[in-house]
């Protein structure tokens, strides 16, 4: 190489620009601008017939799944009847609610943080949870609004088992009954779609998994028996 730059400097410069165009075809090859989108990998493979070496450019994950524990709210929408006396008959009767009461679920949400929102303070996303209403298991859907990854606002859609008038009656003909039927007999479970919302926290581990680990016991070390000491025959003059 330091023979080539001694002779190029006697030639003139169109002469020195071309022996290095012609050395640079011969050992650099251009490739086309590629395109990665979120999520993909180029490798890149440099063969010389005698050694070859792989580069693997990322441009990291579309983003992460996040589990969040929640707590979320739903109105209560069940309609309950009782049998209201009339005469020496009873009416299938509608019980009046006056104030919505809300029923609270613990849940658990997954929702779904794309890598572009990774560094946003609030990021919106779809949101689709577990949870159990008393011993009733309720599904939502909905949308969440992530505040710098461990607190969420979530609101959408559940359904859960709700109380209706049983099957055997009319709820636009209430009917009347020979005997004083309860609640219980009137009524019948049925999934609804109800409303909701809640506030969901994520933590960095398992909040139910103790992280206390029991010591390890070690088994016990027996003791080595020294041998039987020998008595010094010139002891005590002996």
């Amino acid at each position: 190489m330091t023979r080539l730059q001694d002779e190029s400097k006697a030639c003139p410069q169109t002469q020195r620009d071309g022996i290095l165009i012609a050395i640079r075809a011969k050992t650099v090859q251009r490739v086309h601008a590629v395109t990665l989108s979120a999520g993909q990998e180029l490798e890149v493979v440099v063969d010389d017939g005698k050694q070859k070496w792989t580069v693997v450019f990322t441009t990291g994950p579309r983003g992460t799944w996040r589990t969040m524990y929640g707590f979320m709210f739903t109105p209560n929408r069940d309609e309950t009847y009782f049998a209201k006396e009339e005469g020496d008959k009873f009416r299938v009767t509608k019980q009046f609610v006056g104030e919505r009461e809300y029923t609270f679920i613990p849940s658990i949400v997954w929702s779904w943080m794309p890598a572009s929102f990774e560094n946003r303070w609030l990021s919106p996303s779809l949101a689709a949870g577990l949870g159990f209403d008393k011993a009733n298991p309720a599904v939502f859907l909905g949308a969440s609004f992530t505040y710098n990854h461990n607190i969420a606002l979530v609101l959408g859609y559940v359904a859960q088992r709700q109380k209706r008038l049983n099957a055997n009656y009319d709820p636009a003909n209430l009917p009347l009954v020979d005997s004083a039927l309860t609640g219980d007999q009137l009524a019948r479970d049925a999934y609804r779609p109800n409303a909701f919302f809640g506030l969901t926290f994520r933590f960095t581990a398992n909040p139910f998994e103790s992280d206390k680990k029991e010591p390890e016991k070690k088994a016990p070390q027996q003791e080595k028996q020294g041998e039987p000491q020998k008595e010094d025959p010139n002891k005590d003059g002996r």
